[in-house]
């Protein structure tokens, strides 16, 4: 949860002090900010996570430390913001349950957003609340200044430069200086004629007092006066043009004026701008902070519905126990009656069938079904068994009637060509021919892979027939995965159409809800079985008693191929071996090719086995630069994690040397 506490923190240094606090909320390290501050210029400098400093805070308690690598001198401010990333990147699913946690993390997010750009919004120009005024700038233009356009409803570049403004208004108060020290002196110069004049003018009464005494100095004095009258002339002259240079000041004076006047309005039109975006902020805060009880509403609801889950979990596991238990007592493997006194309480019912396995070599076995069960004895009636001798170390399971044993199939090959045409409309030639009879099986080599999502394959010039997956689903591009890759196909009759046995995207999903659609060559999907288990337990949620995580279509192949040991090449060409695990079925795909150096061929995988016989399974392999026409098989054995193929059934070595390849699927149930 964060609290409204957003503020920057701004800190003078001291070359002593390492540890800076900070009193707002985290949501991971990579959002803060530190910089160092330059007292004198301002200049700030972003600071390096794990080089520079180290962060401390909790996630659940606002606050933290910031610890600097080294301690930060008095020339610098040290400045701790935040910035959190204006990003979503939590994926909410409609089948995980509500994740309380994961939506607080996500609102927390939202609010410390919000709050940065509150902070952020502070700091820039606004119109007053309520203002319609646009304050969108031009785009800068070198030199200009910003001011109100002629309507004063918007801001626009000044058309002289602002230095040439500045220039001028510098030129104008030095020649205003000038004009008025010009002034001073005409003045001066002024008043000194007037007091000459004025002299002058008492001399000459004086001269025309004395004028019958003084009659020379009369006429000095007529020539002193017509000096001073030129004086006063030349004086008014330097007076007139001083107030000329004093006028052109003035209006220079008054254009600088105009323009601070334009700025201060300019710098309150930001500052109504200002208090709009801090409103806005405000607003979304307000917002934030609904959402915020919002979560905390939704989060409680999540902790009911966690309650009631753990509870159905608690019921699908005690109910999960109740079909197993042990038994110790010494029984002789065979048919007929069997008494084992194993755990009161189990799930074991008269007419039941039971599997009853030997820990410590589980192909020791006895089948059979419930005679009777009360309280700590069961009486089993044998019908088939495994192994032999006499074992105390028994675990008892419910389980199926055993199925009839079908007939052996006869051992055959299956034809393979190159293919032709393109890689979305396949032919191909055989020796002999083949013909569109039901599950006719043949291989074809691919050219390259498919684009289309309805390939078609004509061999041997026959009606061309479109290509799907086992059971008729639609290839994807690259089910047939590209040149070289062997493709085995089977010809459906009943649909005409041919399925593809082996894709590079292979999964069968049967979601059939009563599995009553399902063979031996279909995976059912997580729907189907917990559809029909559940029917069969009284509808009780058993999806954690089957152990199924995920399903089929939605989990994603995994390249395991260079973490699996491979025996039998020197290198490879090809080597592709990937993986899928929904629950503990493991599905695996391969294709390795290269020149071989052994005569045996094996690979690890992922799990190893669980279960009580080998894996046998049919692929298609080249020996010795030759595609072999026989049947191979590949088997692993119990808790091994081996898987090995052979040239032949049941066995058959392969040729050390030449190019070696094998291709093919295998599906077996895995330990966890």
């Amino acid at each position: 949860m964060i609290a409204d506490n957003y503020t920057p923190v701004k800190t003078l240094g001291n070359g002593v002090t390492t540890e800076f606090s900070f009193g707002f909320a985290l949501i991971a390290e990579e959002n803060i900010r530190v910089y160092l501050e330059d007292v004198e210029t301002g200049a700030q400098t972003l600071q390096t996570l794990g080089t520079d400093y180290t962060v401390e805070f909790d996630d659940d308690t606002p606050g933290g430390i910031v610890t600097f690598t080294s301690a930060p001198s008095d020339d610098y401010y040290v400045v701790i913001g935040r910035d959190i990333t204006k990003s979503q990147e939590v994926p909410l699913t409609t089948s995980s349950g509500f994740q309380a946690k994961v939506v607080e993390s996500m609102v927390d997010k939202v609010v410390g957003n919000t709050q940065d750009i509150k902070e952020e919004v502070q700091r820039t120009l606004k119109t007053k609340l309520g203002g319609t005024t646009d304050i969108t700038v031009e785009e800068p233009d070198p030199g200009k200044a910003l001011k109100w356009n002629p309507a004063g409803d918007g801001l626009e570049n000044s058309d002289e430069d602002l230095d040439d403004i500045v220039d001028a208004a510098q030129a104008a108060q030095a020649a205003a200086e000038v004009a008025q020290s010009a002034a001073e002196a005409a003045q001066s110069a002024a008043q000194t004629a007037k007091t000459n004049a004025e002299t002058a003018e008492t001399n000459a009464e004086t001269a025309e007092t004395n004028a019958e005494t003084a009659e020379t100095n009369a006429e000095t004095a007529e020539t002193n006066a017509v000096t001073a009258k030129n004086s006063a002339q030349a004086a008014q002259s330097a007076a007139e043009t001083a107030q000329g240079l004093a006028e052109t000041a003035q209006g220079l004076a008054e254009t600088a004026k105009t323009g601070a006047e334009a700025a201060q309005t300019a710098a309150e039109a930001a500052q109504t701008a200002a208090e709009t975006a801090q409103g806005l902020a405000e607003t979304a805060q307000g917002a934030a902070e609904t959402a915020q009880t919002g979560a905390e509403t939704a989060e409680t609801n999540a902790e009911t519905a966690q309650t009631a889950a753990e509870a159905a979990r608690d019921q699908a596991q005690g109910y999960a126990a109740a079909l197993k238990g042990t038994s110790t007592s010494s029984i002789a493997i065979g048919t007929g009656s069997k008494t084992f006194t194993t755990q009161a309480g189990k799930q074991f019912a008269a007419g039941q069938f039971v599997l009853v396995l030997s820990d410590a070599d589980p192909t020791n076995y006895m089948h059979g079904q419930v005679t009777s069960y009360s309280g700590t004895t069961l009486v089993v009636n044998v019908t088939n068994v495994g192994g032999s001798g006499t074992h105390t170390d028994w675990s008892i399971s419910v389980s199926g009637s055993r199925g009839a044993t079908g007939a052996t199939g006869a051992t055959g090959t299956i034809p393979i060509a190159a293919a032709a045409g393109t890689v979305d409309a396949i032919t191909s030639d055989y020796t002999p021919d083949v013909s569109l009879a039901d599950l006719t099986l043949v291989a074809f080599v691919a050219t390259g892979a498919n684009t289309s999502t309805t390939p078609t394959f004509a061999p041997d010039g026959l009606t061309a027939h479109t290509i799907t997956k086992r059971g008729g689903a639609a290839l994807v591009a690259g089910d047939i995965p590209g040149a070289g890759a062997v493709c085995i196909v089977e010809y459906n009759l009943a649909n005409t159409r041919w399925e593809l046995l082996n894709p590079g995207n292979p999964m069968y999903l049967d979601t059939d809800g009563t599995l009553a659609a399902n063979s031996d060559t279909r995976v059912p999907s997580q729907k189907a079985v917990k559809t029909y288990a559940a029917a069969k337990g009284a509808n009780t949620d058993i999806t954690s008693l089957l152990g199924l995580t995920g399903d089929v279509a939605n989990v994603a192949w995994t390249n395991y191929g260079n973490n699996s040991t491979i025996v039998g090449w020197s290198n490879f060409t090809t080597k592709q071996l990937y993986y899928k695990k929904i629950g503990n079925l493991m599905c695996i795909h391969f294709h390795i090719e290269g020149p071989s150096n052994s005569t045996a061929v094996s690979f690890t995988l992922p799990n190893s086995l669980v279960g009580l016989s080998s894996v046998y399974f049919f692929f298609v392999a080249q020996d010795a630069d030759a595609w072999v026409s026989a049947a191979c098989c590949g088997y692993g054995y119990e808790n091994s994690n081996i898987f090995i193929l052979h040239k032949g059934v049941p066995t058959g070595a392969w040729t050390a040397s030449g190019t070696k390849i094998v291709t093919g699927m295998l599906f077996y149930e895995a330990t966890n």
